[in-house]
């Protein structure tokens, strides 16, 4: 007779009987690879798991060692996994590692150790993971991400990433190299401020804020000092990441476009040479032009004038307005003679000549002009190589430049000439003034023809446009530099053979 007892062991063993068997179709079925292991041995795999080992049928495994499906050296890493889920962790983790295929392939795996109990006895179920795709996922977007960071170091393009809950950003490489500094722990947004200029921070702080504040982009180009005190332009771009209508990251890019702009300004300023240089050739071409024509017609007036005068009784009227005329035929004269020497290409006559001599004998003329309170010094290099030139044009290059200094210090002042070895190749010949010195709009101007800063009632002339022409024959260049209240420095260099 069957006792109260017995019938609740029988229902138990029912109810055990028929746990064990959904645990089984669960465990087959499942899409995961599962396998029980037991004493380091393979107790029961899945379907999945079979075809993760490469196995055509469970007998292929079962039984067997399950550190054989241990590449070389993940053996030991395998076994403290193991003992790890046997001495019950409390937060079993996933572990990626590699398994060892029948085949001998190797595969990358996340695995979760478990501790169960099956066929009453303690067992170990592993949860496995072919993390194969994912892997290769992760190494093209890293390759992409290489390739992304190699073309921001071409491009010199750095990234950042601002969060705005936590004010914290995240730079790229290129924007640690970009300002100097070795990749690590990116500064926070005031901190990363630090490297603008003082006056470029409150710029890029504000447009952040309404980037923040409104979603509005920007654009800016700012300056910046590097770690190693550098200075950089760079031009930052940004916009918002907006999530429910508020904005929650900032991305910005920043690019370095010193050399951009320093290319931009030598661009220009060879742009600005051409256009002088057409303009001089015009002009040139012109003042030849009428240079002849006006001497034609001054020859003629004066030879009439100075028949007249001679046949006029000495101090009659007629005597006097002749000599008024042929005075004012030689001052067209003078001028004419500018003119000429403006639209001349090159030297008339080239011979070696010493630049030094040349000054000195224009410092001799400069000496008995020069008005009280004027100091003239000479600064001459004896080791000066010869120089292949005209004199007269150089000379009167030379006095140009001197009565002009001349003419800036009515008040009394320095006026320095020297002249210096540029190298192999070059000499350099260089008047300086302590005069009034000019503007930035007059300095652009100044070796335009007839431009001039002197007052009203001076004519204004041919100067430092003839200066211009004369050095650009030699094959010479000119720096100009000058600013109000300290002067004047001219700076002319011609090459040597």
């Amino acid at each position: 007779m069957e006792t109260r007892g017995d019938a609740a062991e029988k229902k138990l063993e029912e109810q055990w009987r028929e746990c064990e068997a959904a645990f089984r179709a669960v465990f087959d079925m499942s899409p995961v690879a599962l396998y029980l292991h037991r004493d380091g041995r393979f107790v029961r795999l899945n379907a999945a798991a079979l075809g993760l080992f490469g196995a055509q049928d469970a007998a292929q495994l079962i039984g067997q060692s399950i550190f054989d499906r241990s590449p070389a050296g993940e053996g030991a890493a395998h076994r403290a996994r193991i003992q790890e889920a046997l001495d019950g962790t409390p937060e079993p983790r996933f572990t990626e590692t590699r398994l060892l295929r029948l085949d001998g392939a190797e595969v990358d795996v996340e695995v979760l150790d478990r501790l169960v109990s099956y066929q009453g006895q303690p067992t170990l179920l592993a949860s496995t993971h072919d993390i194969r795709e994912r892997r290769q996922a992760e190494k093209a977007l890293a390759e992409a991400f290489d390739l992304l960071e190699l073309s921001g170091e071409l491009a010199k393009v750095g990234g950042s990433r601002l969060q705005v809950a936590s004010m914290r950003q995240v730079w790229t490489r290129q924007t640690f190299r970009m300002l100097d500094l070795e990749p690590g722990d990116t500064p926070d947004f005031e901190e990363g401020l630090a490297y603008y200029t003082a006056e470029a921070r409150p710029v890029i702080r504000s447009a952040v804020q309404a980037c923040i504040e409104t979603g509005a982009p920007f654009d800016l180009e700012l300056s910046a000092v590097t770690a190693k005190g550098r200075s950089i332009q760079v031009r930052t771009q940004g916009f918002a990441v907006r999530q429910e209508g508020r904005t929650v990251e900032v991305i910005r890019v920043f690019q370095d476009i010193t050399d951009r702009l320093r290319r931009e300004g030598q661009e220009r300023q060879l742009e600005a040479r051409l256009h002088e240089t057409q303009k001089m050739e015009s002009l040139g071409l012109l003042a030849g032009g009428i240079a002849h024509d006006i001497n034609n017609v001054l020859a003629s007036i004066l030879a009439l004038a100075t028949v007249h005068r001679r046949k006029a009784v000495e101090g009659s009227p007629l005597g006097q307005d002749m000599e008024v005329i042929t005075k004012a035929c030689l001052r067209g004269g003078s001028l004419v003679q500018s003119l000429q020497t403006f639209a001349r290409r090159g030297p008339r006559e080239r011979h070696l000549l010493n630049l030094n001599d040349l000054v000195r004998a224009v410092a001799g003329e400069l000496e008995a002009r020069a008005a009280a309170g004027i100091r003239l010094g000479l600064e001459l290099d004896p080791d000066l190589p010869a120089l292949d030139g005209e004199p007269a044009a150089l000379s009167q290059a030379l006095m140009a430049l001197c009565v002009n200094a001349l003419e800036a210090m009515a008040e009394g002042g320095s006026l320095r000439i020297w002249t210096l070895k540029d190298g192999p190749d070059g000499l350099l010949l260089g008047v300086e003034d302590s005069g009034a010195g000019m503007a930035p709009e007059v300095l652009r101007q100044a070796m335009t023809p007839f431009y001039s800063t002197k007052e009203s009632s001076r004519n204004p002339g041919l100067g430092l446009a003839i200066v211009y022409r004369i050095v650009e024959s030699h094959r010479g260049t000119i720096d100009l530099q000058s600013e109000p209240g300290r002067g004047t420095r001219v700076r002319l260099r011609f090459p040597v053979s």
